[in-house]
């Protein structure tokens, strides 16, 4: 997954890239994360990761689940952060993100998914 980061003053917007394996080859598709102000203050903590996902970020100093999402294409970079942990940092980084979306967000998400992607 790489990722496209826009900052404004109240919003961070999340372009990521993830590329799917489907009949007959491989397509990107592209995710549009629109981050609000009271999201970039959620700590790594909210996400539920595991002891040694969790200790890696803290290491690295990553606090917060919006820089993790933002800064997505750079985990592998993260010393002990392997295949295997990338993978639960980006669903449970991307899960906690969506839980967070009232009503209106989610079909505002699913709306621009769905018109990016086609």
């Amino acid at each position: 997954m790489a990722a496209k980061r826009v900052f404004s003053n109240d919003l961070l917007y999340v372009l990521v890239h993830s590329d799917i394996d489907l009949k007959g080859g491989k397509r990107t598709l592209q995710m549009p994360l629109t981050m609000s102000e009271k999201f970039r203050n959620v700590p790594i903590t909210a996400a539920d990761l595991s002891v040694r996902a969790s200790n890696a970020l803290q290491r690295h100093g990553v606090e917060k689940v919006a820089t993790v999402i933002a800064y997505f294409d750079c985990l592998n970079k993260i010393k002990s952060c392997g295949d295997k942990t990338i993978r639960e940092i980006k669903n449970k980084s991307l899960q906690c993100w969506y839980e967070s979306l009232t009503p209106e967000e989610v079909v505002s998400f699913w709306e621009e998914f769905i018109d990016m992607n086609s």
